[in-house]
């Protein structure tokens, strides 16, 4: 997976295989790809290339992805120097070696004096994960959900000296 992560902090370990990219920061320049709509991969091209076509046209992973797409706008926008929200790329099927998956990239500019922690804060936890509308969701999740999700649906990245950032969503 393009976002896997092994993470050891004293007893405690993380294995992450994850496909997708929460929050990517290069600059003045974020990011986000969320990931919503997947389909297995066929042994046989043919029917490999079926699979990926009906995942393309598929309404309700189509409908589902938009609908987290809105989502990440929103909580971009809040941190977004105004009117660079932008999706590059909506509903774009990416081949993985196990599975098609539909991704969408979302990016915006950000002035290079907010910190980053604060980007994550205005868009923590990702869409994808909790569904919209995002407080809502999270209030349902809390409320019964039996155990705590810990580390799963949450981010491992990483921050580079000068501000920038590369964060998967923990699956």
């Amino acid at each position: 997976p393009p976002f896997a992560a092994f993470l050891k902090l004293d007893d405690s370990y993380l294995l992450s295989a994850s496909p997708e990219r929460y929050l990517k920061k290069s600059g003045s320049k974020v990011s986000s790809q969320p990931i919503k709509g997947t389909a297995k991969r066929a042994a046989n091209e043919v029917d490999d290339m079926l699979l990926k076509e009906a995942l393309a046209n598929d309404m309700k992973e189509q409908s589902e992805n938009i609908m987290i797409v809105d989502l990440v706008r929103n909580d971009l926008s809040r941190v977004a120097l105004k009117g660079s929200v932008k999706v590059d790329e909506l509903c774009k099927v990416y081949t993985f070696e196990q599975v098609h998956q539909l991704i969408s990239t979302i990016t915006c500019e950000v002035e290079t004096k907010i910190h980053p922690v604060d980007i994550i804060r205005a868009t923590f936890p990702m869409g994808s994960m909790t569904g919209a509308p995002k407080i809502s969701a999270m209030k349902l999740i809390e409320t019964y959900e039996e155990t705590k999700r810990g580390l799963y649906s949450g981010a491992v990245g990483y921050f580079t000296p000068n501000g920038d950032f590369d964060f998967n969503v923990v699956i």
